[in-house]
Parts: structure tokens; sequence; C-alpha cells
């Protein structure tokens, strides 16, 4: 039986793995890159797992957020904070830096 670190830690490089080929996918336009996203959610899920903040994707489509090709980026310097609009759903995700 695996030990319960070892799970966590391949849990967290098949996520990275798979959101690496969604982001990939998003920028070539092929249609699988939600998939990959829905998998790698349903992993971190699994196991619990926090979500990373190097890879965005949006909540509705789960599509990945790609500046320039998935997604826009407005910066609201008054707020503080960057707002990234999905091109296929319209859903604005806003992070504060």
């Amino acid at each position: 039986m695996a030990s319960k670190a070892f799970l966590i830690e391949t849990a967290k490089k098949r996520i990275e793995a798979l959101m690496q080929l969604s982001a990939d996918a998003a920028m070539h336009g092929s249609k699988y890159s939600s998939r990959y996203t829905e998998l790698a959610e349903q992993i971190r899920k699994h196991y619990r797992l926090k979500k990373d903040r190097r890879f965005l994707f949006c909540k509705f489509c789960l599509m990945p957020l790609v500046p320039g090709k998935t997604c826009t980026v407005k910066i609201a310097s008054s707020k503080s904070f960057v707002i990234y609009k999905c091109i296929k759903c319209g859903h604005e995700l806003k992070l504060h830096y």
C-alpha cells in the first residue's frame, strides 16, 4: 500500500501535467482543454488539495485562462486587483495583487 504522502505527491504531478496540457491545447485551439481542466479539478477535489495560483481557469466553462488567447486582462489600479474575463462565456475572475 502506498503512503499518503506518495499519493498526494503523485496527484500534484498529475494535476500539473493536466493543467499544462490544458494550457497548450487552449493555445492551439483544441476542444480538449476544458476536459483536461475538468480531470485536474476532479483529482484536486478527490485528494482535497488547494488550488494552485499558477493555473487559472474559468469556473463556469473550465477553460484555462491564457491572456490574449482565451481571456482578456484588465488592471484596476484604483481597487488593486486584476480582472480576467473569459472570452468563451464572459465570466470575470478578480484577483487582488
